[in-house]
């Protein structure tokens, strides 16, 4: 009789975080729901940003131990879990009260800093929620319901959690189609660059581009990257497109030299986890390595909370593509609280304004003050200023009396298509 109890104990508790497991939160989850007690409940589904990351981080053992941690993080939860489990790998759930569910807390506690071996990582949790109204839905269905809700979060912002809807059912099943799509797009090479030109502050004269990625689908036509991207991005894939952008853009620069046509450096986009990816690292070493002579012409951004990850190891790649002749730049710079910090601790010619100082800059003197400052601080770092998101005359205008050095946006050109882009350039 023991050994049956134990075995059963067993089975409903996950053996490496302690907590409930599938079944077990499954089994507990509709006892209490359909208790006695008054109220509604609420279930919340957990999963970790880029826990590859993690991984390739801390390795294996690292990561698990990890996990031990945000269960204990989720355990002394503001809000109270009554059950917490592990439905899978780095996913948790929670049965809470919905009174005490206060949103206003629940972004902070998603900002999860974890500490292994004197290294301090910034871990994102993200959280989907689900106001359980009919106690008759069977326990897998509210997960996979709060766990559709994960869709509607972009972590590009504030805001880590977001709620169950009819619109997010329909936002998952028309991600879900967009995925199914995407080894074929891969495949029949449907993905390609558009480039956005970048000028001179002071003579509006075109000197360098930032590839970004279009999908050409044959019936839809373009799709937007605000569709694919984070579908990417959650599948850990985008290191697959980001290789794609890549050697189309050296394909372009290497033809473009070998015609004698003009050319401008381009920049190419580095997402957090292409930092781990020693292939793509090494495709990026080796083409350097070929274009032995015409290395000033490859750009490589990283966005600045990118840099809070970077291992040793890591650097020690970028660093080795400065060496070789590629330029790094900083994306997004001035959207985090590391800015002042990572600017003196890395090396880098380029930093990218984030675009909310370009919408904010006009009529606000605290923010050119602020534009100025990190401009002056740049140059004296030796390094040149572009100004993102750029959109009409005033800010144009306004980035160049702080002192930029370069400006990006629709107010000079929108990102174009190959052809159109090396038109440009021999007109100019």
């Amino acid at each position: 009789m023991w050994q049956s109890v134990y075995q059963a104990e067993s089975i409903e508790i996950d053996s490496l975080t302690k907590v409930l497991s599938r079944e077990g939160f499954n089994r507990k989850a509709a006892k209490i729901i359909h208790s006695e007690e008054t109220g509604v409940y609420v279930l919340l589904y957990f999963n970790v940003v880029s826990f590859k990351t993690i991984n390739s981080i801390f390795g294996i053992t690292g990561a698990n131990r990890f996990l031990l941690a945000v269960a204990g993080h989720l355990s002394q939860a503001p809000f109270l879990p009554k059950i917490i489990g592990r439905t899978e790998a780095d996913h948790f759930v929670c049965i809470v009260r919905k009174e005490n569910l206060r949103r206003d807390l629940l972004d902070d506690f998603c900002k999860m800093p974890y500490t292994e071996k004197g290294r301090t990582v910034h871990v994102l949790l993200n959280c989907g929620i689900y106001e359980i109204t009919d106690k008759d839905i069977p326990i897998t269905a509210m997960c996979d319901r709060a766990r559709t809700a994960l869709h509607f979060i972009h972590n590009s912002g504030s805001k880590f959690y977001a709620e169950y809807d009819e619109k997010a059912e329909n936002s998952y099943r028309d991600e879900t189609e967009v995925l199914g799509e995407i080894d074929n797009a891969i495949e029949r090479e449907q993905f390609v660059p558009y480039y956005q030109p970048i000028v001179d502050c002071q003579t509006g004269k075109i000197v360098s581009a930032e590839a970004l990625a279009r999908w050409i689908h044959p019936e839809k036509g373009i799709i937007s990257p605000s569709v694919f991207i984070p579908v990417l991005e959650k599948k850990d894939m985008i290191s697959n497109l980001d290789r794609i952008i890549a050697r189309r853009v050296h394909a372009m620069i290497k033809s473009c030299l070998s015609a004698g046509q003009s050319i401008v450096p381009v920049s190419v986009n580095l997402s957090r986890m292409d930092l781990y990816d020693h292939s793509m690292m090494n495709d990026l070493y080796a083409t350097l390595q070929e274009s032995s002579h015409d290395q000033k012409w490859h750009r490589y951004e990283i966005t600045e909370s990118a840099y809070e990850d970077i291992s040793a190891n890591t650097l020690s790649t970028i660093s080795a593509l400065r060496r070789h002749g590629a330029s790094i730049l900083v994306d997004d710079f001035g959207s985090g609280f590391s800015s002042l910090g990572m600017i003196t601790d890395y090396e880098f010619d380029i930093i990218k304004l984030d675009v909310r100082f370009a919408r904010k800059i006009v009529g606000s003197d605290r923010v050119f003050g602020v534009v100025q400052s990190l401009t002056d601080m740049a140059h004296k770092l030796g390094a040149k200023v572009i100004a993102e998101g750029v959109e009409n005359e005033a800010q144009m205008k306004a980035v160049r009396d702080c002192g930029c050095d370069y400006i990006q946006g629709y107010y000079y050109y929108s990102p174009l298509p190959e052809k159109q882009f090396l038109a440009l350039l021999d007109a100019q």
